[in-house]
């Protein structure tokens, strides 16, 4: 009998224990900066925002402050707070979030939350573009073939869109290839132009289908196809690529 109840003890014991730990895992689970993101962005789908604010700043991870960052700029907590938002950016941005990054750039290129400096944008910009954002390398590649508000270096230009194209970016394949079909910056390889117009038209961009066409009934950089060709440029016109549209009336 004394067995028997010292067993019954011993039984109790592990179950508080077991419970104990139980709700103790339970608290820290729900209590990791992961777990008050997701608490935080469930706030926000439900447009309760100042509860959204609360786990975001308990959570403090890149994407909490990058949240953050877009109540401010959006004026969902209150009024519209651009130089708030530029803060929690710059904080995730500094944990090496390219899209922080991004938006940092985009802040000092267009002066909003700070004081406006070309150079700070091109800084960030370029730490986004080697962190994998694709929007970052485009930008600027095009900034740099444009010229306008910093000088024009198609060098540079071709270093980025280079970038983009390895993440299957169809612009900047599409650009990237004219660079090799002219030899800018690069010697001319129209094998090269081809390939990457092939990839860009194969997302869909009425540009490239209307270079590839052209290749394609020409023969410049692969073989003669005049099917092919025909079918890229009716894709192309379709989308209302005016060069398409000319050329097939031509035909």
């Amino acid at each position: 009998m004394k067995l028997k109840k010292k067993f019954m003890i011993t039984v109790l014991v592990c179950l508080v224990i077991a419970l104990a730990a139980f709700f103790a895992y339970g608290f820290f689970a729900m209590n990791t900066p992961e777990a008050r993101y997701y608490r935080g962005l469930n706030a926000e789908i439900k447009k309760d925002y100042p509860r959204a604010l609360y786990f975001y700043e308990k959570s403090a991870t890149a994407d909490s402050l990058m949240h953050i960052g877009m109540l401010y700029q959006t004026g969902k907590l209150a009024n519209k707070d651009s130089v708030k938002a530029f803060e929690y950016w710059k904080k995730a941005a500094d944990k090496n979030a390219a899209a922080a990054q991004y938006n940092i750039a985009v802040c000092y290129e267009d002066g909003n939350g700070v004081k406006q400096d070309f150079k700070e944008a091109l800084n960030w910009y370029h730490k986004a573009a080697i962190n994998g954002d694709i929007g970052a390398a485009k930008h600027l590649a095009f900034m740099y073939l444009d010229g306008g508000k910093i000088e024009k270096n198609l060098k540079k230009a071709c270093e980025y869109f280079k970038i983009g194209a390895e993440h299957d970016d169809a612009v900047s394949q599409d650009n990237l290839a004219k660079f090799y079909f002219s030899g800018i910056e690069v010697n001319v390889d129209k094998q090269k132009a081809v390939e990457l117009w092939q990839k860009s038209a194969g997302h869909g961009l009425a540009t490239a289908q209307f270079s590839l066409g052209v290749c394609y009934l020409k023969g410049l950089g692969t073989k003669i196809d005049e099917s092919k060709g025909r079918e890229l440029l009716k894709k192309s016109a379709e989308q209302g690529n005016e060069d398409s549209k000319r050329m097939l009336l031509e035909m």
